[in-house]
Order: structure tokens, then C-alpha cells, then sequence
């Protein structure tokens, strides 16, 4: 038993070949009318990112001046008050006591 192959026609290919070609071609045209598009949102989405996180640096500067504040603020009035901060320091920890073996 003998099988032949079926070819196909010269035109038959040309004609696919032709279609591969305008497929690929429709395809390019739209991932670079994509990537024309989504440049920009990108490099948007870059800047407002950074300037979020600039934003977030010189917030975190200013709790840590705030902090160094009220620190030097306390140790100022336990220098001033030194009796009444070991007074307030036994007083509250007496209260967080209780409160805690409840």
C-alpha cells in the first residue's frame, strides 16, 4: 500500500505566507502602539513614586527630630523635678501593676 503526500500549491503557499506576513505585521504595529502608550504612564507612575518615597524620608526626619525633642524635653524636667519623677515613675508603675495581674 502506497500513500502520497499531498503538496501544496505554490499559490496556496504564497497566499498563507501572505497572511503570516500582514498578521505579524498587525501585530507589531500594536505592541508599539501599546508600548507608545504605556512610556508615558510608566514614567508618570515613576515620578509620583518618587516622589512618595521623598516625601516619606522627610516625614521619617521629622519624627526623629521630634523624638530627640520631647526626649531632651523629659530628661530636662527629671533634671529639674528629680523627686517628683521617681514619685510619678512609682505611682504609674503601680497602676500598670494592678492593672495587669486583673
Amino acid at each position: 500500500m502506497t500513500t502520497s503526500n499531498p503538496t501544496i500549491s505554490s499559490d496556496t503557499a504564497a497566499a498563507a505566507e501572505s497572511a503570516v506576513n500582514r498578521a505579524a505585521e498587525g501585530a507589531h504595529a500594536a505592541v508599539d502602539r501599546v508600548a507608545e502608550k504605556a512610556g508615558p504612564a510608566v514614567e508618570n507612575i515613576r515620578g509620583r513614586v518618587n516622589a512618595a518615597g521623598e516625601a516619606l524620608h522627610h516625614t521619617i526626619e521629622e519624627l526623629d527630630a521630634m523624638q530627640e525633642r520631647w526626649l531632651e524635653e523629659c530628661r530636662g524636667c527629671v533634671r529639674e523635678h528629680p523627686i517628683l519623677s521617681v514619685g510619678v515613675a512609682i505611682a504609674a508603675g503601680m497602676l500598670l501593676g494592678r492593672l495587669l495581674v486583673r
